[in-house]
C-alpha cells in the first residue's frame, strides 16, 4: 500500500498537514500512486481520523483532504485494479464518510476496504449492518474491516482520548493539571 500522509506530504510539505491542495497538487499525487503501483504496491491508504496525530500533535497530512483529492487518487487505483483502503472519521463525519465511501466505488473499477467499529449495544452492530448493506446495494466490492477484541492502547489524562461529545471536547482541551483538578472534583462529588 501506498500511504496517502506520505505522498501528500511529499509533494505540499509543511503545507500538507492543514491547506487544501490545488489541482496541480491532486494531480502529482494521483501519478506518484499510480507509479507506486506500476512498482508493487497494491493499492492506496488513506486515514481520514482526527485523533491519529503525528508526533507535534496535529493531525496527519490527508486528514482534512477535499473529496476531490480523494476520488482522483482513486481513479488512477481503479485503473490499476488495486485497493483503496480507508480509516475514516464515523463518529465526527458519518454523513461525509458514508458519502466518500459511496463516490470511491463508484470511482474505482475495484475494492473499498474502510476500518469499523461498533458500539457494545446491539442497535450499533443493527446500524453497521445497515449501512453495509446501503454500501454494496449497487455491486461495490466494499468490505468492512474491524478488531475482534478490545483496543491495545492505553489510555490516561495524558493522551487522547477516544470519547465524542461536548463534555470530552472540553476536557480534551484542559492541560494536565486541569484534567487531574477536574478528577478529584469528580470523586470529591462523588463522595459526598
Amino acid at each position: 500500500m501506498v500511504g496517502h500522509t506520505a505522498v501528500r506530504y511529499y509533494v505540499m510539505g509543511e503545507r500538507s498537514v492543514e491547506e487544501l491542495a490545488t489541482d496541480e497538487e491532486i494531480k502529482r499525487m494521483a501519478e506518484i500512486v499510480g507509479e507506486s503501483m506500476d512498482g508493487g504496491a497494491v493499492g492506496f491508504s488513506t486515514n481520514r481520523y482526527p485523533p491519529h496525530v503525528g508526533p507535534d500533535g496535529r493531525s496527519i497530512p490527508g486528514t482534512y483532504a477535499e473529496a476531490k483529492e480523494l476520488l482522483e487518487i482513486a481513479k488512477v487505483v481503479g485503473e490499476k485494479r488495486g485497493l483503496m483502503q480507508n480509516v475514516l472519521d464515523f463518529g465526527g463525519q458519518p454523513e461525509f464518510s458514508v458519502k466518500l465511501l459511496k463516490d470511491l466505488a463508484s470511482t474505482t473499477r475495484d475494492r473499498i476496504l474502510f476500518s469499523m467499529g461498533t458500539g457494545p449495544d446491539l442497535e450499533s452492530g443493527k446500524r453497521v449492518r445497515g449501512l453495509l448493506k446501503e454500501l454494496c446495494s449497487e455491486g461495490g466490492d466494499i468490505t468492512a474491516i474491524s478488531q475482534p477484541r478490545s483496543s491495545g492502547f492505553m489510555f490516561g489524562l495524558q493522551s487522547g482520548l477516544p470519547f465524542f461529545g461536548e463534555t470530552w471536547d472540553k476536557i480534551r482541551a484542559m492541560d494536565l493539571k486541569g484534567k487531574g483538578l477536574l478528577q478529584l472534583e469528580t470523586k470529591k462529588l462523588a463522595i459526598n
